[in-house]
């Protein structure tokens, strides 16, 4: 602390120096002497504080009247000043506050308070990495105060609910512990598992309980970075937007000791209004009753009628489960605590946090323990700054958040379930202890029959559910002054870890339940007996819950530039960044190996003279979600702003308006959130090396593990389309001058030669008129009372032509008219397509700006180009457009198939394609895919459904030489799923997963797959590549892999069941026992197919029914 005063000292004896040196050449001059004598100057001395009552070192002291003539304050704020008390004002001015004058006014001893500068405080705006001036800042980032976070809730995220444009909160939860607000910044902007903003608190990646835990009052500064312009730094991590969080530091002053005491009422929004008792039963019994009407109803009318809602009836019951399960409202209570200060050494920050969090449910008097939610959060912060030494700080920040939860075993949405699914009628929630069962400890939970029916108070109170979940985090950080290199270098760096631990346990017992067992009307006695005996217990058992452990290390350097040169001012940043995340008590391989991400992001920027910005961001990421060829991603960002508020020419207005500025971005950013954690390597295969294998030998006895493979790398997908009713339209433009609304002469050619096209397609044979389109408008300009009559009026008058000349004509078409007032598409369709001067700036307006008229003006001020959008664009939007609606009829089934028998030359290759599909002859396709190999040669579809036919006529020989004649005009990915077919039926598996490999959407892939991976002996992906498929050979594949309940679905919803579809049911009966299955199987699929019979008499899958007279009898 010494030293730094020594250094501040130092600077102000320089100024002072300085002062003094010009003032006393000042002196020698003849008019300065001779108003010394007439206004002697004395020695001044003072104090300068700040609103805290701490000095202010190196605050400038100067005279009004001769600002060259002052001082500056020493270390604990004071000065000594040479001045006339009868006539000078000092004034007083430091960073950060506001400059004040005080008139001396005799006095020769003063003190002055300076406040904070707000505004000037506020003109630092917090970006990714650092801050920068409010003004020069071009993405989209809102900060909130810290104070309109601070609601009467433990759980900082259900304050975010409309407090910022663009983001949307919503809870489904006001259950303590589960409360957390899930949230969006400008809606879910990319695909994967996680749609949540980036969150980051003091640079550390955290969670939305981390946020939601964190302490309101521990908040310095809040932002919400929205664009790519704010996030590009965060590359692979930015695409949902960025949520950034600074915590408090300590002020060099006095100790501040700040305590803040709350407490709450918290109650359900609304409840559900739901049926009384007697209604319920009603209903109940009409539902029975609507499904069969002969079946018996679930209440008699004596008992309807005798259930009196409220009465408190043991035998005839009225529960409102929810009155009896909940409270209306509860209290819960927080309490922090903060002290902060510091001297020039060192500064510190301390806070302390309760909370105590209760939920709505009541708790059974008969039980040892509280089954209402009782949440119990401590926090504690310690954020200390250290100056090493003028240039050099250390920073070290702690901070633990532990909770202690204590509540029912089920959460409260599942017990307000059960409270609706719940029957309000049959049962009392408990029964009331009488004499025979007075020496019974436990609770006579009620129930009926047999036990089985719900009881929603006994399952809430049944028992209780524990867990402790513990957040430490400890980051040590360095800033270093880099000004001996050159001056606006700096340096940053810290490295963090964190450790979050979780274990949770239940304990409970099993409810005995009650049942009325006998009642006498007369005297109003019942009796209940227990109806299980057996299952219930007294005791409380024991249950552990999860146990996790996550140890994250973060290491992050900056190193960043800030200089002014004049009116231009320039500014770079460098972060790079590394992130280590593991889980040690996973139990998959994949889970337990570390997450790591890491990454190198740049800012430049440029200004000049306050009034003009570029900025250029990147970040440039390496994620493990990514395959190696795919893990680094390069996202930049660039973007300009224009502070129109700092012009000159805009001072006139600075009155009303204080600050417009425009600004414009583009960038990229990306997510690399795209899986569970069970779901990591999506590139890679996850493989199973000690999985089920094959048994085999005598009955099967003999069995050896094998490889299983639970996911694979994905593949592409495509679709292909046919379309033989093809809409086509035909346009013309009606154009009219600037707010006239009559058809020019100059304009009916146009009408004529539409007119022209309209006679063409009514007479033409193969073409149908659907509608003609009459769209009038008006163009942007002007108002919209004006703009809609034009509009109108030149609808009326298309109209009107377009009917005389149709009927003419004598063509019967339906004409559909409708007119824009405005037409703001059209404009913005001109504009997008055009290359005036700032056409990226009107598209903004228009971006901007909803109210027509309020569009209108802001293009309108855009001088520079409204007369090009006058001239060029305007014109084009003041018009009738006409549109001809029409279809293209093809050739009919019977036409088809006549000319490719007779006259294929005049069939296009689409038709031809398709006559092969009107017929199930062989032959003929053959003939009719010949015909188009002439006529058509490259194209290759003909060629590969040769070889389709010949493949499946078992010629394997010729369907591969058609497939490679295919592939010679186009290796499609459906030519090169067959050759893998061909190659797989010859035994070459590997050729044949090539083939495969370049198949990619391909409808049949799976099914082609699947026969490969069966082949390979992994079953269990051909299971996979199968998927839903109702054929033998994924049954086979069913059958193969053990799952014989879906192969017996299967092969029942086979389309086509054929011998060896009953053969595979024979095999599926043999592995089951069923020997019924077997033989009448077996018996309908040799009556098919004979030589199957030879097949299964050797077939070990049969090997136990050898010595079986019915199998024996069908195989001989």
């Amino acid at each position: 602390m010494k030293i730094e005063k020594f250094y501040l000292f130092l600077l102000a004896c320089f100024v002072a120096i300085g002062a003094y040196s010009q003032d006393g050449q000042q002196k020698m001059t003849g008019d300065e002497k001779s108003q010394q004598q007439s206004d002697a100057k004395v020695k001044i001395t003072g104090q300068v504080f700040d609103e805290s009552g701490e000095g202010i070192p190196g605050a400038n002291v100067t005279l009004k009247s001769n600002p060259t003539s002052g001082t500056v304050t020493d270390l604990d704020g004071k000065f000594i000043l040479m001045a006339s008390p009868q006539k000078d004002v000092l004034v007083v001015s430091f960073i950060g506050y506001n400059t004040q004058e005080f008139p001396l006014k005799g006095k020769t001893n003063v003190t002055i308070q300076l406040s904070q500068n707000v505004n000037e405080l506020d003109a630092v705006e917090i970006v990714a990495f650092g801050t920068q001036k409010k003004e020069s800042v071009i993405g989209s980032i809102t900060t909130l105060s810290p104070k309109s976070l601070r609601v009467p809730s433990s759980n900082m995220t259900t304050a975010l609910a409309g407090q910022v444009a663009g983001i949307i909160s919503y809870q489904t939860s006001g259950e303590p512990g589960a409360d957390d607000a899930s949230f969006f910044v400008r809606g879910i902007a990319s695909f994967g598992f996680n749609t949540s903003p980036l969150i980051l608190i003091d640079n550390i990646e955290s969670t939305s309980t981390d946020l939601g835990r964190l302490n309101p009052d521990d908040i310095e500064s809040f932002s919400i970075m929205k664009d790519a312009m704010a996030t590009a730094l965060y590359g692979s991590r930015g695409a949902n937007g960025v949520v950034l969080v600074k915590t408090k530091e300590g002020e060099r002053g006095k100790t501040k000791f700040d305590v803040r005491i709350e407490g709450s009422n918290s109650r359900p929004t609304s409840n559900i209004e739901l049926a009384d008792p007697v209604t319920y039963m009603k209903l109940h019994n009409e539902a029975i009753l609507t499904r069969d009407p002969s079946a018996p109803v679930m209440y008699s009318d004596d008992k309807i009628d005798r259930t009196v809602p409220g009465s408190g009836s043991i035998i005839y019951p009225t529960n409102d489960w929810r009155r009896q399960l909940m409270k209306n409202s509860t209290w819960n209570g927080r309490a922090n605590m903060s002290i902060s200060g510091g001297g020039n050494s060192a500064t510190y920050y301390v806070s302390l946090r309760y909370t105590k969090d209760q939920g709505l449910l009541n708790v059974d008097g008969k039980n040892n323990f509280n089954n209402n939610i009782n949440l119990q959060t401590y926090q504690m912060r310690a954020n200390v700054n250290i100056n090493v030494t003028k240039t050099t700080q250390v920073r070290v920040n702690l901070s633990g958040i532990f909770d202690t939860y204590e509540g029912p075993i089920y959460s409260g949405s599942d017990i307000y379930k059960m409270v609706m699914k719940s029957n309000p009628v049959l049962f009392p929630a408990v029964y009331p202890t009488d004499e025979q069962h007075k020496y019974i400890k436990h609770i006579l939970f009620g129930n009926s029959d047999d036990g089985s029916y719900l009881n929603p108070y006994a399952e809430m109170v049944k028992g209780y559910k524990e867990y402790e979940n513990t957040t430490l985090l400890a980051t040590l950080g360095v800033t270093q002054d880099l000004n001996f290199i050159t001056k606006g270098l700096k340096f940053e760096g810290f490295f963090n870890v964190s450790r979050k631990s979780y274990y949770g346990q239940t304990r409970q017992y099993k409810p005995y339940y009650y049942a009325l067992s006998s009642y006498d009307f007369m005297t109003e006695k019942y009796s209940i007996e227990n109806i299980n005996p057996d299952s219930g217990t007294e005791y409380l058992d024991f249950s552990p819950g999860d146990k996790t452990v996550n140890n994250v290390m973060t290491i992050e350097t900056r190193t960043s530039y800030n200089q002014t040169f004049g009116d231009h001012s320039v500014g770079g940043l460098i972060v790079t960044q590394y992130i280590d995340s593991k889980n040690p008590n996973y139990k998959t391989l994949q889970e337990s190996l570390p997450s790591r991400n890491m990454g190198v992001s740049g800012r430049f920027t440029y200004a000049y003279s306050d009034r003009y910005f570029t900025e250029f961001n990147f970040g440039y990421n390496a994620s493990e979600r990514f395959d190696k060829k795919h893990r680094w991603g390069f996202f930049p960002s660039v973007g300009g702003g224009w502070m129109i508020s700092n012009e000159p020419f805009f001072q006139p207005l600075s009155s009303k308006i204080t600050k417009l500025k425009l600004r414009a971005s583009y960038g990229l950013v990306g997510n690399d959130k795209i899986g569970r954690v069970d779901e990591r390597f999506l590139y890679l295969s996850n493989v199973n090396m000690n999985a089920g294998g094959a048994s085999f030998g005598y009955e099967n006895k003999y069995s050896r593990p094998g490889v299983n493979v639970s996911r694979y790398a994905n593949p592409a997908l495509g679709e292909d389309a046919f379309q033989r009713i093809i809409k086509e339209k035909h346009d013309a433009n009606i154009m009219f001058l600037i707010q006239q609304a009559n058809i020019r002469s100059s304009e009916l050619k146009t009408a004529k030669e539409f007119n022209k096209e309209v006679a063409n397609v009514n007479e033409a044979a193969n073409k149908k008129i659907s509608n003609i389109e009459v769209s009038a408008y008006a163009s942007p300009d002007g108002g919209v009372s004006l703009n809609t009559t034009l509009a109108e009026n030149r609808e009326n008058n298309t109209t009107k032509m377009l009917n005389k000349d149709l009927k003419k004509a004598k063509i019967d078409a339906p004409i559909d008219a409708k007119y824009t007032a405005q037409d703001w598409e059209g404009f913005q369709e001109l504009v997008s397509k055009s290359n005036i001067q700032d056409k990226e700036l009107i598209l903004r307006v228009l971006s901007m700006y909803q109210d027509p008229a309020q569009r209108e003006q802001e293009i309108k001020n855009i001088s520079s180009v409204y007369k090009t959008l006058a001239d060029e664009i305007l014109p084009q939007l003041r018009r009738s457009r006409l549109t001809l609606n029409y279809e293209i009829i093809g050739k009919s089934d019977e036409e088809i198939a006549k000319l490719a028998s007779s006259n294929p030359s005049e069939l296009n290759i689409e038709e031809l394609l398709y006559a092969a599909t009107l017929t199930n002859d062989p032959a003929k396709q053959e003939a009719i895919y010949t015909q188009a190999t002439k006529q058509f040669p490259n194209d290759y579809r003909a060629y590969n459904n040769l070889g389709k036919l010949a493949y499946q006529a078992g010629n394997i020989d010729k369907a591969e030489s058609y497939f490679k004649k295919a592939a010679n005009v186009n290796a499609s990915p459906e030519v090169n799923m067959n050759l893998g077919l061909v190659s797989l039926m010859k035994g070459d598996k590997a050729a044949a997963e090539a083939y495969f490999g370049k198949a990619a959407g391909t409808k049949e892939l799976g099914e082609s797959m699947g026969n490969l991976y069966i082949a390979q002996g992994q079953y269990e992906r051909a299971v996979n590549s199968f998927g839903d498929s109702k054929t033998n050979s994924a049954a086979l594949a069913q059958i193969l892999a053990k799952d014989y309940n879906k192969a017996k679905n299967t092969l029942a919803n086979v389309e086509r069941p054929d011998a060896y579809t009953d053969y595979l049911m024979a095999v599926l009966g043999a592995r089951t026992n069923n020997s019924s299955m077997v033989t009448s199987s077996l018996k309908s699929a040799v009556a098919k197919d004979s030589s199957l019979a030879k097949k299964a008499a050797t077939d070990l899958e049969f090997a136990k029914y050898f010595t079986n007279a019915d199998f024996m009898n069908i195989v001989k």
